[in-house]
């Protein structure tokens, strides 16, 4: 017995020793293999941990939600890296943690790429809460902090790729080509394009000032001037496929979808306004699936919709360092699909998003005002799908110029409104940033220093305006391309001192058979 103890303390002094004298002296074996193991065993020993949690955890349903609801629109989050200590956007391990299985509580199931291009296609249903998990970047604790737990709760995501990082060597912050590949064998993990060199900040001018590499125009020192609209697209286009052919080399693979770095495609441009019009079209040529960007206020829902599938640009949610998970729960709540009829009384936000302006939410009162511009927006998330509706409001006496509902909301530029001012009543259609004026009338009947219930009515092409259950005024030559959208609040005043309370929401159906 004394003998076998030896032997086991001689060989655990020689195991330890070989570790000590790689790492000092062989670094790159090192790396390559016990460093590999070490991570493997951590991974391992933190599946076993997660999985004992989960299985003491009753309200746990290991298996994939059970229920017989079919999801209307579903929700991509954004990741980037998971961290044990603050750094950057990253998350902290246990926010990750908490939120993941707060997710599968809440009865979530991931779905991977080709199912979620399927729904947005409308070719395949997928059950109601379904979502998409992607990371960005490449960065290794994407992978070694967040797989044990995807492996535990049974979940798959998406990893988009920088190619110059992570189709070699990698670097201790970056995943390797064997790393990305051990990624793929677990089954979990698809992969995907984020950039090449677009990740990297651009000189955009003679001062030095940095932009985005795919929105902005590059300052040339040597020519002292920006690069002509030419060399824009020819940059633009060889980044795109060279990232794409880069990655698909490396792991022999179809790459057909991007996600934007910064979720910038042109739409923040500093020295380039036209880039948007160049950049979103060639990415879908060289990315055919699908291309990524981030959720915008500006530009409607948070969930993605099968009815926008031509457009193939997909929404994607960034979650924030401070989340916990009943944060991410309840922005996922707000933003699900809303059937009608829906009704608000404003006791907490059930999903009203600001696009301009401050918005404050509680007492059973939604209170609108300016901030640095003259007017506020705001839209009702989870509201997109509603088409033919009443939505009528009852509101304070209003201090300003004009308040508006607003209805089919899609984006800031694509809408109708009830603009309702100092005794006129206007009918409003913004078209792609075109605006019109469809109808127009005189009214005594609206007098903003009252308590009033305004209302707004879409029905095909037809829309009414109505004060206090009295129709108003009415159209009946609507853009047809205006068919859905969300309700919302749009206030002005010129001197920036608008403000809107508003105590109730109803928003109801019309059958329009």
């Amino acid at each position: 017995m004394k003998n076998k103890i030896e032997i086991l303390f001689i060989f655990f002094v020689l195991v330890i020793f070989t570790i000590v004298f790689a790492k000092y002296y062989y670094p790159e074996l090192y790396s390559y293999t016990v460093r590999g193991s070490e991570n493997s065993i951590r991974m391992n020993l933190d599946y076993l941990k997660y999985k004992v949690t989960l299985f003491k955890d009753t309200k746990i349903n290991l298996a994939d939600a059970n229920n017989n609801d079919y999801a209307k629109s579903v929700p991509v989050l954004n990741y980037h890296g998971i961290a044990n200590t603050p750094y950057k956007n990253d998350i902290l391990i246990d926010n990750f943690a908490e939120q993941m299985v707060s997710l599968k509580e809440a009865g979530y199931t991931t779905v991977t790429l080709e199912e979620f291009y399927a729904f947005m296609r409308n070719e395949k249903p997928l059950p109601d809460k379904s979502v998409l998990i992607t990371f960005d970047d490449g960065i290794k604790s994407s992978y070694y902090k967040s797989d044990p737990l995807f492996r535990a709760l049974d979940y798959n995501a998406v990893i988009f790729l920088i190619s110059k990082q992570s189709t070699g060597a990698g670097s201790n912050y970056y995943l390797s080509k064997d790393e990305v590949n051990d990624m793929i064998d677990t089954g979990r993990w698809e992969i995907q394009a984020h950039a090449n060199g677009s990740h990297d900040l651009i000189n955009i001018d003679l001062s030095g000032r940095r932009g985005h590499f795919m929105s902005d125009k590059i300052w040339s020192d040597d020519l002292q001037r920006l690069e002509t609209d030419e060399e824009f697209e020819k940059r633009i286009y060889h980044e795109l496929s060279a990232t794409k052919g880069s990655l698909e080399q490396a792991f022999n693979l179809k790459v057909n979808s991007f996600a934007f770095p910064f979720g910038d495609f042109g739409q923040i441009s500093i020295n380039h306004p036209g880039a948007k019009d160049y950049v979103l079209p060639t990415a879908l040529r060289v990315y055919p699936d699908g291309i990524f960007y981030q959720v915008w206020a500006n530009k409607g829902a948070t969930d993605n919709y099968p009815v926008d599938a031509h457009e193939k640009a997909f929404k994607r949610i960034t979650v924030q360092p401070s989340w916990d998970g009943k944060d991410l729960i309840d922005i996922l709540k707000n933003s699900h699909a809303k059937d009608l009829p829906f009704s608000d009384n404003f006791d907490y936000n059930k999903g009203w998003i600001s696009v301009s302006g401050d918005r404050a939410i509680g007492n059973n009162l939604m209170v609108l005002k300016p901030l640095s511009s003259n007017s506020t927006f705001v839209f009702l998330d989870g509201s997109y799908l509603f088409k033919d509706y009443t939505f009528k409001a009852k509101i304070e006496p209003f201090r300003g110029e004009t308040v508006s509902l607003i209805a089919r909301f899609k984006d800031d530029t694509n809408y109708v409104s009830c603009d309702f001012a100092q005794k006129v009543v206007r009918i409003r259609e913004y078209n792609n940033g075109n605006t019109t004026v469809i109808a127009e009338v005189r009214s005594d009947s609206y007098v903003p220093h009252l308590n009033s219930e305004l209302g707004v009515a879409v029905n095909n092409n037809n829309v009414e305006c109505s004060v206090n259950g009295e129709k108003i005024i009415e159209a009946a030559n609507l853009n047809n391309e205006i068919k859905n959208g969300a309700v919302g609040f749009k206030t002005w005043d010129t001197v920036n001192d608008a403000q809107l309370i508003v105590r109730e929401v109803i928003v109801e159906q019309i059958d329009s058979s």
